[in-house]
């Protein structure tokens, strides 16, 4: 309700005017910025409750892979327009898999999240979908920092956070995010490089039976 207010406050203040105006407009969007925050960490906290619990349930049903990837990408535009960093998206054919939309798109959001949290403004995220050995795989390459090598083995561990890191978060996202992809049978790790790092998930093309 607080983030739906916050909006539609937002559609109605001018973006310029007086100093009164734009001292609302800001302060409303102090509101739905910290709104947004306590959703995601309530969100993150239900999740790894259902997780702990092993209880994830999955819609699973016939979905495009492109128009998953599309869309992740148009949900995070806003995000890298903030800090000016393009995102490429490289498709090659990519196929219909047996999945869950909603938690997919989860996971996606997740990853682009990350990889716009820790590029520098200016910086370039690259998408990639391939169908290889009888699987989806979609690699997100950003060209920030990298990954330090005593981190790699934890970043997708409960509470991780990279020490001295001063970004937002609860350190929860990429351990949902793995839950999500294991759940689907798949696997999600992490490669890093003096150029940046790269996020990998693979989703079986065949359907998981239990």
């Amino acid at each position: 309700m607080i983030l739906l207010e916050a909006a539609h406050l937002l559609t109605h203040l001018p973006e310029a005017g007086d100093p009164l105006a734009r001292t609302l407009r800001d302060s409303v969007e102090h509101i739905r910025r910290s709104t947004a925050r306590m959703k995601a960490l309530i969100d993150d906290l239900l999740e790894l409750e259902t997780l702990g619990a092993k209880s994830l349930t999955l819609d699973v049903q016939p979905v495009e892979s492109r128009d998953l990837l599309e869309d992740a990408l148009i949900d995070a535009q806003p995000l890298a327009d903030d800090k000016h960093i393009s995102i490429v998206l490289d498709l090659s054919d990519p196929p219909k898999i047996d999945a869950d939309p909603r938690r997919i798109s989860q996971v996606l959001s997740n990853l682009l999240g990350n990889a716009i949290k820790f590029t520098p403004g200016g910086g370039t995220i690259t998408v990639r979908a391939r169908s290889r050995d009888g699987a989806l795989s979609v690699t997100v390459a950003d060209t920030g920092r990298g990954i330090a090598p005593e981190d790699l083995p934890h970043i997708f561990d409960r509470y991780w956070r990279p020490k001295g890191s001063e970004a937002e978060g609860t350190g929860l996202g990429l351990y949902i995010a793995r839950g999500i992809v294991e759940a689907h049978g798949g696997r999600v790790w992490a490669e890093s490089s003096p150029e940046g790092a790269t996020l990998v998930f693979t989703l079986p093309l065949e359907p998981r039976r239990d």
